[in-house]
C-alpha cells in the first residue's frame, strides 16, 4: 500500500512537556530547568497557565485547546492575542527543549482511506 500526501491541520500538531525538565516555583513565577542542558527559563503568569495545562497533553496539547483555555481565563483579551501568546510559548519552549512536538498526521492511501501516522516534529518540517 502506498501512502498519499499528509493532510495537516493545526489540531494535528500536539505538544507535550519534555521529560528532561524540572519545575520549581520562584518569586511568584515558575522556573523550568532543562536537566540535560543545565538551562533555566522563567515563565510569566500566562506561560505558567499554559505550562500547567500541558500536564494533560491529550486535553491541552494543541494550540487551539490552549487558546480556548486562555480565552476562558482572560475573556477581555482578543482571541488573536491569545493565539499569538500560545504560538510564541510553543516556539520558545520547543527551541529551548522544554516541550516536544508530536504530529498526528492523517494520510490517504490513494483509495480515499485515511489512517493515523505519528511522528516527532523537527525543524525541517
Amino acid at each position: 500500500m502506498r501512502l498519499g500526501k499528509p493532510i495537516m491541520s493545526d489540531d494535528l500538531v500536539r505538544y507535550r512537556r519534555s521529560l528532561h525538565v524540572h519545575e520549581e516555583p520562584l518569586d511568584g513565577e515558575l522556573a523550568l530547568l532543562h536537566l540535560e542542558r543545565a538551562e533555566i527559563r522563567s515563565l510569566n503568569e500566562v506561560a505558567t497557565i499554559l505550562w500547567e495545562a500541558l500536564a494533560e497533553p491529550d486535553e491541552f496539547g494543541t494550540v487551539a485547546a490552549l487558546v480556548s483555555l486562555l480565552a476562558e481565563s482572560h475573556p477581555d483579551t482578543p482571541v488573536e492575542t491569545h493565539r499569538e501568546h500560545v504560538e510564541r510559548f510553543f516556539e520558545q519552549l520547543e527551541s529551548a527543549g522544554l516541550v516536544e512536538r508530536v504530529i498526528d498526521v492523517e494520510t490517504t492511501d490513494g483509495g480515499g482511506r485515511t489512517g493515523p501516522l505519528t511522528g516527532r516534529g523537527t525543524d525541517s518540517e
